[in-house]
Formats: C-alpha cells, structure tokens, sequence
C-alpha cells in the first residue's frame, strides 16, 4: 500500500512505478537505494514524454539534471546513517533518473527499455532483492556490451564532466576537416575524467548534421570530415550528459602544445598547429643539444596533427622542437620548443 500527501500527476506516476522498482524488487542494503528511488523518478518523466511527448520529456529531465549537478558524492551512498544523503533530491532522486537517461542513450532506446523489462521480470530478481550489480549483470546481458566504465564513473564515482571544448576547421576536398578539442576537469579523482559518447552537432549554413565521438581522455582531439563549412559546433545538443559545456571557435594559429602526459615512461603525444601549409620539422633532443630523433620531416596542411614518441632513452629532461616554413611565398617561419621528462 502507498501513503501520499499529493495527488498530482507526479507523485502518483513516481508511486505507481515503485510499485515494480522498489515493492517487486527492492534494494538488498541501503546503498543501493537509487534502484528505487531513481527508477520512480525517471518513471514520472516516461509518463510524462508518453503522455505530452518528447518536449515534456525533455523539460523533465532538463530540471532533474539541474538538480542532480547539486549532488557531490557518489550515488551509492556508503553513509546509510545519515537519512537526508539517503533520501537526498538531488542525489538519489535526480541523479538517479539521471543515469537511467543517460544509459538510454548510450546503448539505444530499444535495448534499454529491453533491459527494463528483462530486469522487472527476471526471476532471480522479483519479489526480492537486487544490487546495482544486478542491475548491471542485465544490461550486460541484454546489450551484449561490458559496460563497468559506464557503472563505475556515474554509481560509484562523483560529479559530473565539465565540458570545454574548442574547433578549427579547414579546407579540404569538397568539403572541410574539423579539429574538435575536448577537455574536461570533475573537481575529483573519481573519477579524474569521464568516459563517454559524446554528440557533437556542426552547423554549417542552411544544414547541419550530427557525429557521435567516443571521449576517453581528459583531453582529446577529433578529426571530423563535414560535407560543408561549419559556423557552429554544440556538444552533447539532446542534453544527454549530466555535464557543463562552454565552447568556442578560434583562429587557427602556430603552436606547438606540451605533450602529454608529462612526465611520462613509455610514450608521449605531441600535437601542433599549423596556421597554413607549411614544410614541417619537428625533432627531439636531450639536454645536451643532440638530436634523438625525428618526427616529422614533411610538408603538412593547416590545422591539427598529432605525432606520438615511443621514448626509448634513459630517464632525464628532453626537448621538442617544431619548425614550421610557410610556403605561400611570404618567408614565414615558426618555431617552438617543449620541455619534456621521461622518468624510468
């Protein structure tokens, strides 16, 4: 049976869904009460898209991420004696119904509500008790995919990904080659970044069109082939990340960027920009002033490109070079220098 102090539409939608997720199967232990708490949520907004469409839908969740973003500790709760963290709005209700959105996007609309169903009608689950684990086990088992990198950051890790990306775009073919840099800090070890797919929408004029990019590093850079010249780039347009974003086009310029990651054991990356197309000579050196070895000896377009350097040398500091002569008759040159360390 349900008490209630409202009859709206939300609360009834919200209690009718706990009548599977929370009564049919419950939590085993505390911590996993966003397996109810966060399903009535994101049932209140199901109603909502299939009662008023996907506008309602949308507005729905716009508010609970909103709210969600509030939360700084991990959706498992490991405090089950503090009774506001365990019933907290925007953690276990907002951020709950929150990562039920996001995975619908990331394995498709209907594997998900295939997992839905598979995971209200298994019968080692109903009239029982299951774990996020549980919970996982079905979504792997449905969609065929490992999905521990999906679980780890948005269950057991914190916050969210702060978005700030920048473009370049160039020429190339009928068309033109975009250079997408994403970076992203959380305030956080846990995770350090986040792991996800990413929507990324380029608007040129009277078009536009969308390319999904998998973002796996803290800082990343995409080369996107467009069959038009962008005027805009938006990150994550249907709001699928619980994320910030800000972003901006710059003019492309000649720059050599640290490598990273610095200091390092194995391999580096080093990535330059190029303003024009220009004869490229990027070397490595110690600290003596000898030259390791040689990267790039080749003519190379304008925009981004990235080079890697498998360090076999002893530990120490070393130097990335990068000369750069324009070849549009006006006698440019450019050159930058990178300290680097290798540590054994």
């Amino acid at each position: 049976m349900t008490s209630t102090g409202s009859t709206s539409e939300g609360v009834i939608a919200h209690e009718l869904a706990h009548q599977w997720f929370g009564d049919m199967i419950t939590l085993e232990t505390w911590p996993h009460i966003w397996l109810n708490e966060g399903f009535a949520t994101y049932g209140e907004v199901l109603y909502r898209e299939q009662k008023y469409g996907a506008g309602a839908y949308e507005s729905a969740m716009y508010f609970r991420m909103l709210d969600a973003r509030e939360a700084t500790t991990p959706l498992y709760v490991t405090d089950t004696t503090n009774f506001s963290l365990l019933f907290s709005g925007s953690l276990v209700y907002s951020k709950g119904a929150t990562v039920l959105h996001m995975l619908r996007h990331v394995v498709g609309d209907s594997l998900f509500f295939a997992v839905i169903k598979a995971y209200a009608t298994d019968f080692g689950l109903i009239y029982g008790t299951a774990t996020t684990e549980d919970f996982q086990s079905v979504c792997e088992s449905i969609t065929g995919r490992d999905l521990e990198w999906f679980f780890q950051q948005w269950v057991y890790g914190e916050r969210y990904p702060q978005y700030i990306y920048r473009w370049w775009s160039t020429p190339q073919g009928g068309g033109h080659q975009l250079a997408l840099e994403i970076s992203q800090s959380t305030e956080t070890a846990n995770p350090s970044f986040f792991i996800m797919p990413i929507d990324i929408k380029v608007v040129g004029l009277g078009t536009d069109t969308t390319i999904v990019v998998f973002n796996d590093q803290a800082t990343q850079t995409f080369s996107l082939d467009v069959p038009f010249k962008p005027t805009d780039v938006i990150v994550d347009p249907g709001n699928w990340i619980l994320k910030t974003a800000s972003g901006a086009t710059e003019p492309l310029r000649f720059e050599l960027d640290q490598n990273f990651p610095n200091p390092f054991n194995a391999s580096t990356t080093l990535r330059f920009t190029l303003s024009a197309r220009s004869r490229v000579l990027l070397e490595i050196y110690d600290i003596l002033g000898r030259r390791i070895t040689t990267l790039v000896d080749e003519v190379r377009e304008a925009g981004f490109h990235v080079e890697q350097w498998s360090a076999v040398v002893p530990s120490g500091a070393y130097f990335a070079r990068l000369q750069a002569s324009v070849l549009d008759g006006t006698g440019r040159d450019f050159a930058q220098t990178r300290a680097m360390m290798v540590v054994r």
